[in-house]
């Protein structure tokens, strides 16, 4: 599997030093922030927010309008985005793991007009 890793947030230190450890497992591609309208992340077809603190969740929005799904922390920042097919939620590692197998094994619904 592989999987591009897209930020120039605070974290990006500590999240490239855990794509390092997982390099025996997984092909991991960590890449500097670009803004969502580049070309060369129009081919995704998951989206990853973890953030805890993106109160506007504006990429998260941005994903779900273009199509894509999203995979989301359940907490009350993102409550909006439940009521929408493609956004997956998860509470635990164990959720999230689900939830990215089932993204990496299904098609996006496209968003109806009134979504």
């Amino acid at each position: 599997p592989e999987v591009d890793i897209y930020g120039s947030g605070p974290d990006r230190a500590e999240i490239t030093a855990a794509a390092q450890r997982l390099s025996e497992k997984l092909e991991v591609r960590v890449h500097p922030g670009i803004d969502h309208a580049h070309p060369e992340i129009h081919d995704y077809k998951i989206f990853v927010n973890p953030s805890r603190s993106d109160v506007l969740c504006t990429t998260t929005a941005e994903a779900l309008a273009m199509g894509k799904f999203a995979i989301i922390e359940d907490n009350p920042s993102n409550s909006f985005f439940k009521k929408l097919p493609n956004c997956l939620t998860y509470r635990s590692p164990a959720e999230f793991v689900t939830q990215v197998q089932y993204a990496l094994s299904a098609e996006p619904q496209p968003l109806d007009k009134a979504q």
